[in-house]
């Protein structure tokens, strides 16, 4: 039987399937509210907010972690110790290092660890997946992903680890290799701090290309990937009704007198039966559980996902650091990293690209907005950033206030110190 961490936005479509399928025997939530819901629902299955609580009961012998990703390698590791087996919902943890403690802790108990990407299940990708191992797309030349929408816009995460780690896994799971290099590049635009839009490029070894467009800030929802292969072209748009889910081009470049041409074909259905594939995901675990087996999105392969993950995230933290200030700068203003890279008591010049003129230093991107953080005094240095703000006179030190304007704290110059 299976107890169910995290009743929230996610967790409650696995307390459905879990009890659809006659598994589920607790829920645990530190929200009463939802654990009311989950009672008045399931009458049936036991709730508690105490987590030794679940892990202590002798009858249950797996558990799913959907609860925020921070908090995913705390609550799986004690599960583990515990003795159970555990499904977490991804990313399997937010550190490599925590990631491989999981796996060698599950791995000495003898215990199943998978990690919930839910797109590997999905029964379209699975016909997919089968048609590039036997060769009817011929060599793969490169693979995208697009995943946007307009929200679920979070605050605990940011895009890249909220919407881009099912994509990476399908993607890696078609190349079959671990990526060579991986960059990204994003923008942070409903809060300084928080990628609202991201494109993830990954370069496998054999040559292959991949990337990655993920945002929670777009017109219209699309949830699409696209696969070229030598001989034909592979398009699993989730959005279209079931029928046209999964469509084949069997395009091809002609050469003649040494001049590529294309010569289009129109797009073949690609007969897949229907299910859901959340149920297919709570069906393999139950399954790895009951015969031993290892998960096809077992620990390694979260892993290996993460590492992706963390690749981006590093080029994203990198694409926002920013140089020591210059002593007299018309163009640019004194701020701290939009992910807080400097310490405190320093200030970071951060360029305005969108700057008309000297003195004008409005932008709309937030990556560039003023942030509070008061410079030490071994920063005194003659400044002469927004004369307009105290009068044109030079002065000494650095401090923060309130710009009414701007409704956010900027840094200016205090004369007298």
């Amino acid at each position: 039987m299976i107890a169910l961490i995290g009743s929230g936005y996610w967790g409650k479509n696995l307390v459905r399937n879990f009890h659809a399928l006659g598994a589920l025997a607790a829920v645990c939530d530190n929200n009463p509210t939802l654990l009311e819901n989950v009672q008045a629902a399931h009458p049936g299955v036991r709730i508690c907010m105490a987590l030794p609580e679940v892990l202590s009961a002798p009858g249950i012998t797996g558990v799913a972690i959907a609860t925020p990703a921070e908090s995913h390698f705390v609550i799986a590791r004690e599960a583990l110790l515990a003795g159970k087996h555990v499904f977490v919902e991804k990313p399997l943890t937010l550190d490599e290092g925590e990631g491989r403690e999981l796996i060698d802790l599950a791995a000495s108990k003898g215990l199943v660890l998978m990690v919930g990407h839910l797109l590997r299940y999905h029964p379209v990708f699975v016909a997919l997946q089968n048609l590039a191992r036997s060769g009817a797309l011929g060599r793969i030349d490169y693979i995208y992903s697009n995943r946007l929408n307009l929200g679920k816009v979070r605050r605990e995460e940011n895009i890249l680890w909220s919407f881009a780690p099912h994509d990476i896994s399908m993607i890696l799971a078609l190349a079959g290799e671990e990526p060579e290099r991986v960059w990204a590049t994003g923008g942070n635009y409903l809060h300084r701090r928080i990628a609202d839009v991201t494109t993830t490029h990954l370069d496998f070894p054999s040559g292959l290309k991949a990337h990655v467009f993920v945002s929670w800030l777009h017109p219209f929802k699309e949830q699409k990937l696209v696969v070229v292969g030598e001989r034909q072209m592979a398009v699993f748009d989730d959005t279209r009704v079931w029928e046209e889910k999964l469509l084949l081009y069997p395009h091809e470049i002609r050469w003649e007198n040494g001049t590529p041409v294309p010569a289009r074909s129109e797009p073949v259905r690609v007969d897949v039966p229907q299910s859901e594939p959340l149920r297919a995901e709570c069906e393999h675990f139950l399954d790895c559980i009951a015969n031993g087996a290892a998960p096809v999105t077992d620990g390694q392969e979260g892993l290996r996902v993460l590492k992706v993950l963390m690749d981006a995230q590093r080029c994203l933290d990198t694409q926002h650091a920013a140089p020591a200030p210059p002593d007299h700068c018309p163009h640019a203003c004194h701020t701290s990293p939009p992910w807080g890279g400097s310490k405190a008591g320093r200030l970071v010049h951060t360029p305005h690209r969108r700057c008309g003129r000297p003195g004008n230093h409005r932008s709309r991107h937030e990556d560039m907005a003023f942030q509070p953080y008061l410079a030490g005094n071994h920063h005194r240095r003659t400044c002469q950033h927004r004369p307009e703000r105290h009068g044109g006179a030079e002065c000494e030190h650095w401090q923060w206030v309130q710009d009414p304007k701007q409704c956010f704290p900027i840094q200016r110059c205090r004369a007298g110190r």
